[in-house]
């Protein structure tokens, strides 16, 4: 599922947002907002909590007050969010394959330890 943030809508407040599901977080910049792609194609809207005349934060400012509020609820839930072990093992692979300069020698080592373990 795909939630964008935006002070324009009104889906939900962060503190409301649902857990059950996967879900993909969306942020615009402070100076243009999402683009219509992103909003054409959310799945839902959410609303950061504000308090005084300030429409919006700093993309990072909203990226760590929504991923920090989340983590918490998340891990006083009975919610299953963990990764899945081969879930762990895709993603990894994935960010090995995409930032080193030789993926492959990573990745054999990377698996060789995991079927070791």
């Amino acid at each position: 599922r795909i939630v964008a943030t935006t002070p324009h809508k009104d889906d939900c407040k962060l503190d409301d947002l649902p857990l059950t599901q996967k879900t993909a977080l969306v942020f615009g910049n402070e100076l243009d907002g999402l683009s219509p792609v992103a909003l054409q194609q959310a799945d839902a809207f959410m609303k950061i909590p504000m308090v005084g005349f300030t429409e919006s934060l700093n993309i990072s400012v909203s990226a760590a007050v929504c991923l920090h509020s989340l983590t918490q609820r998340l891990r006083l839930s009975k919610v299953a969010w963990q990764l899945r072990p081969d879930e762990y093992t895709e993603i990894m692979i994935q960010y090995i394959h995409n930032t080193l300069k030789h993926p492959e020698l990573v990745r054999t080592g990377y698996l060789k330890r995991k079927m070791d373990s």
